[in-house]
């Protein structure tokens, strides 16, 4: 599923929200590197690194209607291939308007369901 979101990120500064289960509060956030391009300090620690990642995807969470009352959660973060994109983990306290998407099934047959950030 992440793969599929992957491709939809690339190197861009888009955000992605995907799930296969849009009832549960939990969801993969997906994002480019460009939208933390400015973390790319060498003196940060990984922790600091993700710390300034958080309060960035945090703000765009923020800032989308939809979103408003989601937040990173910590410690969720896990990277793809190099000067590519990135996923953490995201809760929710209000349900997400998902859209389906096509064609993209998990091994159960259930649909991916994706929510494209309004950040752009």
């Amino acid at each position: 599923m992440l793969f599929i979101s992957m491709l939809a990120v690339g190197c861009t500064s888009r955000v992605i929200l995907s799930t296969h289960y849009p009832h549960k509060n939990e969801y993969d956030l997906s994002f480019g590197w460009k939208l933390v391009d400015d973390v790319r300090e060498k003196s940060l620690t990984q922790k600091e690194r993700e710390s300034k990642y958080e309060d960035i995807l945090n703000k765009v969470l923020k800032s989308d209607p939809n979103t408003r009352g989601c937040s990173i959660i910590k410690n969720s973060f896990h990277y793809f291939e190099p000067g590519c994109c990135a996923a953490a983990r995201v809760i929710c306290q209000e349900p997400i308007d998902f859209e389906v998407s096509k064609g993209i099934f998990n091994s159960e047959g259930i649909p991916l369901y994706i929510y494209r950030l309004k950040n752009e």
